[in-house]
């Protein structure tokens, strides 16, 4: 789809090519630019459209703030792709497609980066981005730096990945994130202070992964943190502390490998509500000191 086929549509906000049969994007194929209206002028468009009388269309236009490139074939996005809406694009929907990393470079993009020694990524530094959608994908890591300069991102959705690895580095700049999909991965490892970049984050979902044991301070020292979904893993301990100055009110640990609850495993959660423990192989239960 050239650029040139909606770069002079009026007051285009929002771009739908999912289910289709895309299977790259490419430096050509970057989505444009679209001038922004004034704040007056918008509002009396609203307005106009709002009360049904006519408006006639402004001289400039809205920008792009909503792009969805769910269910193609896109394996490859080149790093500039997004270069034309990096200040105005909220939005961006890559899901059910087959990226193998966040986001995947072309072949030769990815040679010349290696040659460079300086790789770029197609959604770094995208200011006004607040919801990004890669689930159903191929991803099989979280790499150093992916997720770089996103000021104002609150969602991210990488479920039903591939995901083994999250580094450490994989976040940076990422300050207003609250929304962490995680789920059905292959994540068999989390680390003290896992998450602790996260200021923000209130809900964490990592259901359906391979993770055996949660060690201490793993969520610790998550103060907006109310919800964190463990279910579906492979849990067998939790270390002391491990959720301690959080504000979870809502765990689950469904369906995973608990042979006993022990005093300390809740220490530190003052707002906890619900923590659900069911189908696990508990046979032991020692006072919490929490309840």
């Amino acid at each position: 789809i050239p650029v040139a086929a909606i770069a002079t549509l009026g007051t285009i906000l929002r771009v739908d090519l999912s289910n289709n049969s895309i299977a790259d994007i490419a430096d050509s194929d970057a989505i444009p630019s679209l001038p922004k209206v004034s704040h007056n002028r918008a509002i009396a468009l609203i307005k106009a459209l709002k009360s049904n009388s006519p408006a006639e269309r402004p001289a400039s236009f809205f920008q792009l703030y909503d792009i969805n490139l769910g269910s193609n074939k896109i394996c490859s996005i080149h790093s500039s792709a997004f270069r034309n809406v990096k200040d105005s694009i909220q939005i961006i929907n890559l899901g059910h497609n087959c990226l193998n990393s966040v986001p995947s470079s072309s072949p030769n993009e990815h040679l010349h980066e290696t040659l460079t020694n300086h790789a770029f990524s197609a959604i770094r530094g995208l200011k006004q981005l607040q919801a990004l959608h890669m689930q159903k994908n191929n991803i099989t890591a979280l790499e150093a730096l992916n997720f770089l300069n996103l000021p104002v991102l609150n969602l991210l959705n990488l479920a039903g990945n591939k995901i083994s690895d999250v580094n450490r580095q994989a976040f940076l700049n990422v300050p207003q994130l609250k929304y962490l999909y995680l789920t059905n991965n292959k994540i068999s490892k989390l680390t003290a202070h896992q998450f602790a970049s996260f200021d923000q984050i209130e809900m964490i979902d990592l259901t359906g992964n391979e993770i055996t044991d949660i060690p201490s301070e793993c969520m610790a020292q998550l103060p907006q943190l109310r919800q964190l979904f463990l279910g579906g893993n492979r849990i067998q301990t939790i270390g002391k502390n491990a959720f301690a100055n959080s504000s979870i009110v809502i765990l689950s640990l469904v369906n995973n490998q608990l042979k006993e609850i022990t005093e300390g495993m809740l220490d530190g959660m003052t707002n906890l509500q619900s923590v659900v423990f069911k189908g696990n192989k508990v046979s032991k239960l020692k006072i919490l000191s929490n309840a």
